[in-house]
């Protein structure tokens, strides 16, 4: 399964809100695809459903890299431009530093905090050069509560309200099941996908079928995704 069906997964998540919504006048909401070494973008916009937005570059995917030079700081195909002539200057990986403490090793190898992160999120705001309100992150399903919340902290310094974390492996089946709804019901089937990143690989095992719900007097049969496996090496 391909990386980057997460940020489809997330697209799909806002999707059916904003389709219904009667509000003409909603902001865009975008999905934000974090990885070690890539980053990307998806937006569900007012009359359109579904966007993958392009960098400068016209690139589907922009690298998670940040550079300070000369007082400028510049980031993704610059950054790792930067890089290559200045190494010292450029920093990578930037989820390893993600909640950790000054004093952490990590930390004080990049020496630098997560406003890094708070950076990279903003540039990919203004990527689209449209009003942007809320998102929705993917993070490692490994992350503590202290990454998260160091995430949380990111996306409203970058001015994103932040409507849901969700774990990596959890978009990938969200994506997977939701264009599949005539084959969900009542017998549980299996997939199992795999995620090869920069970093790390996992592997998911996840379950799908329809459960009964009652709301307000009214029993519904809905489609349920649940992770009952996952091994990361």
């Amino acid at each position: 399964m391909s990386l980057s069906c997460k940020m489809y997964g997330l697209v799909c998540l806002v999707l059916f809100p904003l389709l219904v919504s009667q509000n003409t006048e909603a902001a865009a909401v975008i999905s934000i695809d974090f990885g070690s070494e890539w980053m990307k973008i998806g937006i569900v916009s007012p009359g359109v459903p579904m966007e993958v937005v392009l960098n400068k570059e016209s690139k589907r995917k922009t690298p998670a890299v940040v550079a300070f030079r000369d007082d400028v700081r510049t980031f993704g195909e610059d950054a790792v431009t930067v890089g290559v002539r200045f190494p010292k200057n450029s920093y990578k990986y930037l989820l390893d530093l993600l909640g950790k403490p000054y004093d952490h090793p990590l930390v004080q190898a990049y020496r630098q905090d997560i406003h890094l992160k708070s950076w990279l999120l903003n540039c990919l705001v203004k990527l689209k050069r449209q009003p942007i309100s809320e998102c929705v992150i993917t993070v490692p399903g490994f992350f503590n509560q202290a990454e998260r919340r160091a995430m949380k902290e990111a996306a409203s310094l970058a001015g994103l309200n932040l409507l849901q974390l969700i774990n990596d492996y959890t978009a990938i089946g969200i994506n997977y099941g939701i264009f599949r709804r005539k084959e969900i019901n009542e017998s549980a089937w299996h997939a199992l996908f795999f995620d090869m990143g920069a970093k790390s690989t996992k592997a998911a095992l996840v379950e799908y079928k329809t459960v009964k719900t009652k709301e307000k007097g009214y029993v519904e049969t809905v489609p349920q995704l649940q992770v009952i496996g996952l091994l990361e090496v």
